[in-house]
Formats: structure tokens, sequence, C-alpha cells
């Protein structure tokens, strides 16, 4: 973890590698005006703050577990993606940057939340190929982010290694695990396929309670685990947090020294879906629990300090409005079905024989239902006027 001047010297060479990428296909004065919103314009298109300080793994700077980290062609192509949306140079939408791909339908596990509950089985639906056939179209529509799912991704390996060297550098692939079957052997394969990070779920920091919420006993335990060998093999790491209803600022508080002591670079809070195994359910956190996670994240991010740096995608969706819907990313089941994200499902068509370009379009077109007041496609300042002003309120307390 960094802040101070290293982080103000990444930010001046984000911003003077996004003039260099925006002077080859653009006028001095366009390009200098579009590189100008990327770098100053950030927080007003993000809804929220940058963080104080940045994740640092393997020579590579990183602001959010989303955003590839930098220098890497990876990031030149996220750079390009965002120039494209602030002054585009073609009649075209702008590119995707992220896609969240299942590469396999089985799980051991018997998760309370699991929105994949109707589609875990024991067979394959998609063979090694097609998985990389679909990883490789994605990134042909511009995703420079790929996160892989299931069921666990980790009973599929060799999926997700055949993924990783196919995209190389110009993709950074992440893994969605719940920690079965990371341990030092497989970390150590994960990183030598090219793979960046890994996201480990942890929904609690008593092991009990974790246990329950996963359905079997011993998954507390292989995550941390899971998550210690992950940092250990030079990956960056981040802990996945479903946060429900009577979630507290301790729980919080905990979870994130837990992180650090993990050697965690990210903590992502999640808000509860009623679909999948939850379908029917009322599940909303209530207002004072949104209300408190996401004073939690602006507190902690703004601070230099070594705990992990804080993903609130409600940050975003409720004040810019959700990237999802074939924005900025979509979601792709272990079917291949193209889906607005993975607690929006209805499929928009196949990302098999050649689909997922039309796929895109027809997300595009319908917009995201869960937040209906966001744009399907925000470009340069649409995005930041339409940031909405939240009344303060006192901090919860952030552990040192």
């Amino acid at each position: 973890m960094v802040w101070g001047p290293p982080v103000w010297a990444a930010r001046g060479a984000t911003a003077l590698r996004a003039a260099r990428l925006a002077l080859r296909d653009r006028r001095p004065a366009a390009a200098v005006l579009a590189a100008r919103e990327l770098a100053f314009a950030v927080e007003q298109r993000r809804g929220f703050p940058l963080p104080a300080r940045w994740v640092r793994v393997g020579g590579r700077a990183f602001l959010d577990p989303t955003i590839p980290g930098s220098p890497s062609p990876a990031f030149d192509r996220f750079l390009e993606g965002e120039l494209e949306r602030i002054s585009p140079t073609g009649s075209g939408r702008p590119p995707l940057h992220l896609a969240i791909l299942a590469v396999t339908r089985r799980c051991p596990l018997r998760c309370q939340h699991c929105s994949d509950w109707d589609l875990l089985g024991a067979e394959e639906a998609l063979p090694v190929g097609e998985i990389v056939g679909i990883a490789q179209a994605l990134s042909g529509l511009g995703v420079c982010h790929l996160e892989l799912t299931g069921g666990e991704p980790m009973l599929r390996l060799d999926a997700v290694e055949a993924v990783a060297r196919s995209l190389g550098p110009r993709v950074d692939v992440w893994v969605l695990t719940s920690g079965v079957g990371l341990d030092p052997r497989s970390a150590g394969r994960l990183r030598e396929a090219g793979v960046v990070g890994t996201m480990v779920s942890l929904d609690h920091w008593d092991p009990a309670r974790h246990d329950a919420f996963r359905g079997v006993k011993g998954t507390f335990a292989r995550a941390t685990e899971g998550a210690r060998a992950a940092a250990a093999a030079g990956l960056v790491v981040a802990l996945s947090l479903t946060a429900t209803r009577g979630i507290h600022a301790d729980d919080l508080a905990r979870l994130v020294r837990l992180g650090r002591d993990l050697g965690v670079g990210f903590l992502r809070i999640l808000e509860p879906r009623a679909v999948g195994r939850w379908a029917g359910q009322d599940v909303t956190l209530r207002p004072q629990e949104v209300d408190l996670l996401m004073r939690f994240a602006r507190t902690t991010n703004s601070r230099a300090s070594d705990l992990p740096i804080v993903e609130l995608p409600a940050l975003t969706q409720r004040t810019v409005g959700c990237f999802g819907a074939g924005d900025r990313y979509l979601f792709v089941d272990a079917e291949g079905a193209v889906h607005a994200c993975p607690f929006c499902r209805a499929p928009a068509g196949s990302a098999l024989g050649g689909g997922l370009p039309d796929a895109v379009a027809r997300l595009r077109a319908r917009g995201c239902h869960a937040f209906p007041d966001a744009s399907p496609v925000r470009i340069g300042w649409a995005a930041a006027g339409a940031v909405a002003a939240t009344p303060s309120a006192p901090s919860p307390t952030v552990p040192s």
C-alpha cells in the first residue's frame, strides 16, 4: 500500500500517458481537453472521490480492483476506452471495460445468497475452447479487465489458465473464488498463467458465522489461507463481502483489519439482491445500512493507511448510475448467455457463434432496470453532471 508522493507521481504519470494516447487519434487541442477531463474529472465520473492510497504489486499501481494496474497494455486500453467516451473518434458506441465470465457450473458450497443457484450442476455446459473464444471476443469489444467466476472457478483451473494465457497482458484477469482450491500451489499456477488478481469471498470476520452463511464448515479457513497464499504468490488480493441486514460498523472495522493482516489490497462490499437462492425474499438493505456502507467507504478511503481500499459499487450506482447492462460491463453465464450483470438476469443473447456484439447492443438499449435513472451510456460530462450531492453525516468508526 502506498500513499503521499508515490500516489501523486502515479496520478501524474497517468495524466501524461493519457495525453500521449489521446494524441494518436485526435488533434492536439481535442487531445489536451480529453486528457485533462480524464485526469481531473475522474471523481465526477466515478461518483465518489479517489482513494488516498493505491495498491502496489509487481511494479504496478492499482487504484481499484476493476481497473487494470499501471503501467501495462491493459491499463493503456482502459485509458483509450475512457478517452473514447470523453472525446469520441468514431461513430460507434464506446468499448466495454469489464466483463464477468462464468467458467463452471460446479461448486461445493451452499451459500445463502448464491445467484447461480438454479444453474449449478455436475456437468459443464461449455468446453474450455468455447470459454476461451468468449473471452477473446470480449477482449475484441474492448474488455481490459476480466473476472472469472462460477460456480467455483478454482474447480476448473485448466479453463482459468487457458483464458489467462490466451489474453496475455492486454487484459487483466482476476479470479472470483470462495477460497476452495486456492493454495500455494494453485496460486503459483495462476500467477504463472498470467492471472493478475484474486477476489476471495469473506462474508464475516467470525469463522462460525461465515461458514454458516456459506453452508460448509471450514470455508473461513480455506478463504483466509487462500488469500494469504495468493498474496505470497504475487497476486493482487481483494476480499468480497455481501453485506446483509443487521451489519454494524464494528463488523466492517474488524473485516478491514483482517484484510490488512492477510495482505489484502481491496475490500469489495456488495449489496444483497433477491435473485438465485434469495429469489422472492426481502433482502434489501435498509436505508441506515446503506448509509453506513457509503460513509464507511468514503471515510476509510480518504485516509493514508495500510488498510485495504474499499470498493463499494453502490456509491457509483446511487450517484452516477450503474455501469452494467453493456455500458462498461456485462456478465456471461456458464452456458454462454449474456446478462446485464450477475444480479440482473435476463438473457440478451448468446456470446457463442459470433452473437456477442448483438447481445451487447440489446443490453445497451435496455439499460439498467435496477437503477433506471441511469443513462444507458454515459460519456464525459454527461456523467459528471449526473452526480447528486449527498448529505453529510457522522462517519462510522474507522480502524487504525
